[in-house]
């Protein structure tokens, strides 16, 4: 037995009282004021929260704060910050996290699983993620027969880590064979491994994720199935467009090989469509006007320069002009009865903005005591395990017939 843990355990069990269930009002609040101090006790006391039983029922204990009273007013200038704009934002000695849910581990034993149990159940768990790693086999698991895949990269920490559950490195430049990122390639088995890894390879500036969103067919269906994280890797954007093509026709029939048929393909560009035919109108209107004062240009070229001068790059124009032919393609095969009309229904969901949203999450889990809100590539994909989990929780709410409760963040600001 771990004798230092043991005492650790003790040492956090005696600071609540065992009849900490029985205590109320003055009972209650004693231990209150002893264990977090008087602040916390104002922010129970104003809401008469004056028993462990009833904490426990509070799902958000500081949504109270975005009341407009003077009592709260009051509990405002003690536990926030008020910035220039007139926002609060909640003290850190205030806040909860996890230390709070160890205190909770060490006090209730048994009662909630250690930080220790829930890393080893989420490695476990079917949402394991390996650096450039596809996860196609769970697709079937997503319900959907149609998605759409969008892929975006982002910065990331420059820090190399060794992974034990794979014997490699994570943190390099993926290389890729044929667009395909080569999974686990960082492997070593001696010091010289290390050696010639370290002076041979290049340190990854961004991670690149893919993501498929998928589309429901059915038409009763009211919820819209989270964004799926199909792999992660480090890169350095050295790879060509034919290795960006090859990549996707990779996924494409990997897709197909799962009972999944990717309609499209999106790289970050939002709201393409309205983008294409303002680019048209755009165009043809400096068309129009270079025509009508031609007579001060003398040649055809003189005209073309005047009207690149106010347009956009040529190989710009053409990246998003594609889009509106996808679209109609999209719009002939629902016709057809090749795809579901739901594939027009939810174009919104072909973009990026899965990628973007994963990104933001990914970088919220840094913690409120953390100064560092950016990951390196082997944190974003130990972060995005988790979110997997919670994601999914989400979903199959409905069929597990419970309400995942919806807390607003802590350090959200307060208006």
């Amino acid at each position: 037995m771990d004798f230092h843990n043991f005492d650790k355990l003790k040492f956090g069990m005696s600071l609540l009282p065992d009849d900490i269930f029985m205590r109320v009002d003055n009972n209650f609040f004693s231990v209150v004021k002893t264990i977090a101090g008087d602040s916390v006790v104002k922010i129970l006391k104003i809401q008469l929260i004056n028993s462990a039983r009833k904490l426990l029922c509070i799902p958000y204990v500081f949504e109270f704060l975005r009341i407009d009273s003077e009592e709260v007013g009051a509990i405002k200038l003690e536990s926030c910050f008020k910035s220039k704009t007139g926002q609060y934002v909640i003290k850190p000695g205030v806040q909860s996290g996890k230390q709070t849910y160890e205190f909770i581990c060490l006090n209730l034993y048994g009662s909630i699983l250690n930080l220790t149990t829930l890393g080893d159940l989420i490695k476990t768990s079917n949402m394991a993620l390996n650096e450039a790693e596809f996860r196609f086999e769970y697709l079937p698991q997503l319900h959907s027969s149609f998605g759409f895949c969008s892929e975006d990269t982002t910065g990331v920490i420059r820090k190399v880590e060794y992974d034990c559950s794979t014997n490699s490195f994570v943190r390099f430049a993926t290389p890729v064979t044929d667009g395909v990122p080569l999974s686990q390639y960082f492997q070593v088995d001696t010091f010289n491994d290390i050696k010639e890894i370290y002076d041979m390879s290049e340190q990854a500036r961004l991670l690149n994720v893919h993501m498929f969103q998928g589309i429901q067919s059915d038409d009763n269906t009211t919820s819209i199935p989270r964004p799926f994280l199909l792999s992660a890797y480090g890169i350095n954007n050295n790879f060509t467009a034919l290795d960006v093509l090859q990549r996707w026709l990779y996924i494409y029939r990997n897709c197909l090989k799962n009972g999944v048929r990717v309609i499209d393909f999106s790289t970050g560009l939002e709201s393409a469509w309205y983008v294409v035919f303002v680019c048209r109108i755009w165009w043809s209107w400096l068309k129009k006007e270079s025509s009508s004062s031609s007579s001060k240009r003398t040649t055809a070229c003189e005209q073309q320069n005047h009207i690149n001068k106010y347009f956009i790059t040529k190989p710009a124009y053409l990246s998003v002009e594609p889009n509106a032919h996808n679209m109609l393609y999209m719009v002939l095969l629902v016709k057809q009865h090749s795809l579901p009309k739901q594939a027009l229904i939810n174009i919104h969901l072909f973009n990026s903005q899965g990628c973007e949203s994963l990104f933001r999450d990914a970088r919220s889990l840094s913690g409120s005591f953390s100064t560092i809100v950016n990951f390196t590539v082997n944190n974003f994909i130990k972060r995005s395990q988790k979110l997997a989990i919670l994601n999914q929780f989400k979903y199959d709410q409905s069929e597990h017939n419970f309400l995942f409760q919806s807390i607003i963040n802590i350090n959200t600001m307060i208006d």
